[in-house]
């Protein structure tokens, strides 16, 4: 799944470095989103469509402060 990001005046279409599987805390998270009952409709809207998806969670690396990176990443809190 690609992604859309804007920087520096400019628009990138990037692949996600980091991809994690969540589907083990996929029910806490139906949980902490159903919990925002402002947002219930929002929130009905999309587990409709996630439900059917891979329950992976995506992450793209924007900045970095002169670590070493290796794609695709392992751990999201390397170098810190």
């Amino acid at each position: 799944m690609l992604a859309i990001i804007k920087t520096g005046g400019k628009q990138y279409l990037v692949e996600p470095g980091t991809k994690i599987n969540i589907e083990k805390y996929w029910d806490q998270k139906v949980e902490a989103m159903k919990a925002h009952k402002s947002q219930i409709k929002d929130v009905n809207f999309i587990l409709s469509r996630y439900r059917r998806l891979p329950k992976v969670d995506s992450f793209i690396l924007q900045y970095h402060r002169g670590v070493k990176v290796k794609f695709p990443e392992t751990d999201l809190f390397a170098g810190l």
